[in-house]
C-alpha cells in the first residue's frame, strides 16, 4: 500500500484498524516505517502527516519497514535431536549394539585421562570404557555372545 493512502487512511481510521484491515504488518511496525518516512503525528489533531519530496509517497509503506537479522545456520531445537542424530550414525557404524546403561564410579585422575582420549580420538567416554572392558573380558576368556 502507497504511503499517501496509509496518511489518507490515518484522518478516518487509528493506525491499529488500519494495520488490521489494510496492511500485512502490525500496528507498531507500521508506526516506525511511517516515522521512517518522515511523517509525524501531532497531538490534537487526527492523522498522520508529511512535508516533504512528494516521489515519497509514491512509494509502498513496505519500503520502510527495518528488515529483521535472520538466522544464518541452524542450531539443534534441543538435546532429544542431538540423541537421535548420535543414535543414527551409531546404526551407521554398526560399531554399537545391544548395549545397557550403567553407572560405575571411577577416580577422578581417570575420569580425566578419559575425557583427554575422547577429545583426541574423537569418541564419546562411553565408547572408549566400553572398548577397554570388551578388551579385559576377552583377556579373561568370558563368553560374550
Amino acid at each position: 500500500m502507497k504511503l499517501k493512502d496509509v496518511l489518507e487512511l490515518t484522518l478516518t481510521d487509528s493506525l491499529d484498524l488500519i494495520a488490521k484491515n489494510h496492511l500485512e504488518i502490525g500496528k507498531n511496525a507500521a508506526r516506525d516505517a511511517l516515522k521512517k518516512a518522515g511523517c509525524y503525528a501531532k497531538n490534537g489533531r487526527r492523522g498522520w502527516f508529511y512535508e516533504g519530496d512528494p516521489a515519497v509517497l509514491e512509494k509502498s509503506i513496505y519500503d520502510f519497514i527495518e528488515k529483521k537479522n535472520t538466522q544464518t545456520s541452524v542450531k539443534p531445537e534441543n538435546k532429544q535431536t542431538e540423541l537421535k542424530v548420535e543414535k543414527q550414525e551409531r546404526k551407521i557404524t554398526g560399531k554399537e549394539k545391544n548395549l545397557k546403561k550403567a553407572t560405575y564410579e571411577v577416580e577422578e585422575w581417570v575420569h580425566d585421562e578419559l575425557k583427554i582420549q575422547a577429545i583426541r580420538q574423537k569418541q564419546t567416554i562411553s565408547e572408549i570404557v566400553n572398548e577397554i572392558l570388551k578388551k579385559t573380558v576377552e583377556e579373561k576368556g568370558a563368553d560374550h555372545g
